[in-house]
């Protein structure tokens, strides 16, 4: 989740990071400190594709 996202708050996948554990899910929270809403699409930097690269990784694990 984007840090700057301007659509969501990222504290809203915090909150939903934590739920998740509590309950007992399998969950890993991804953030961006300098992403905003759609950062995937448009960041080309070394954390963007560390992101996407982890959540392929969780996905197809």
């Amino acid at each position: 989740h984007g840090m700057k996202d301007s659509v969501v708050p990222y504290t809203s996948s915090v909150k939903m990071f934590k739920k998740l554990r509590q309950k007992g899910c399998t969950a890993k929270l991804l953030l961006h400190p300098k992403g905003n809403h759609g950062f995937e699409f448009v960041l080309k930097d070394h954390k963007t594709v560390e992101i996407l690269k982890k959540t392929i990784d969780f996905l197809t694990n």
